[in-house]
Parts: C-alpha cells; sequence; structure tokens
C-alpha cells in the first residue's frame, strides 16, 4: 500500500494512528454537544416549570379573590 501511494511505510502507519485518533476525537467531541444540549433542555424546562407554578399561583389567587367577592355579594 505504500508503494502504491509512493510513501514509506512509516507515514502510512502514521496517516493510519490519526485518522483513528481523529475519530476518537470526533466521538468525544459529539458526546461533549450532545451533553450540552441536554443540559439546555434541562435548564429550559425547569424555567418552564418555574413560569407554570408563578401562573396557577396568580390565577388561584384570583380565583380565591373572585369568589370572595361573589360571598361578599351574595352576603354568605
Amino acid at each position: 500500500m505504500a508503494d502504491v501511494f509512493g510513501i514509506s511505510l512509516e507515514e502510512l502507519l502514521d496517516e493510519s494512528k490519526k485518522i483513528k485518533t481523529d475519530q476518537s476525537t470526533n466521538h468525544r467531541n459529539m458526546i461533549i454537544i450532545f451533553g450540552i444540549v441536554i443540559f439546555v433542555v434541562i435548564i429550559m424546562e425547569s424555567y418552564v416549570a418555574v413560569k407554570m407554578s408563578e401562573r396557577i399561583d396568580a390565577l388561584e389567587e384570583a380565583n380565591a379573590s373572585l369568589q370572595q367577592q361573589i360571598n361578599d355579594f351574595y352576603g354568605d
């Protein structure tokens, strides 16, 4: 194979190692990116959950206030 490409056997073997190293680096980078994406999704989900909880609390407070106004109006 080295003769076909016109390079020494050492150069051919070094390139083979480099390709394997590049593949390992790409695999590691993909895992890191995937981890970052999952982290961002969890943060966004937490933010949405907090905002939904705040809105539910506000609605419950408004409902209680409205119920109190109805009770006051009818004298209960």
